[in-house]
């Protein structure tokens, strides 16, 4: 049996580490969407939700960057089994 690939538990611990925080993310934006929707929000709501935005698309960013990265590293090694 061969040794699990670092590369590759590195890839889904990443992974998995972000879409929880985007699941969080995702939760405290209902949950400020809510509010929004009930004409009361205030300052201190809008701040918060313009915030959680941000990071939204921070997160976005950085798992489209991993995803990126992971397939160019398995494109290396597929080229790489093909030179063996």
């Amino acid at each position: 049996m061969n040794p699990p690939d670092p590369e590759l538990t590195n890839f889904t611990r990443r992974r998995r580490d972000i879409n929880e925080r985007l699941d969080v993310t995702r939760q405290q934006l209902d949950a400020l969407t809510a509010v929004l929707e009930t004409g009361r929000a205030t300052t201190r709501d809008l701040a918060m939700f313009e915030g959680l935005l941000q990071e939204r698309r921070d997160l976005l960013a950085g798992l489209a960057r991993l995803d990126d990265a992971f397939l160019d590293y398995i494109i290396h090694l597929r080229g790489s089994m093909r030179d063996e």
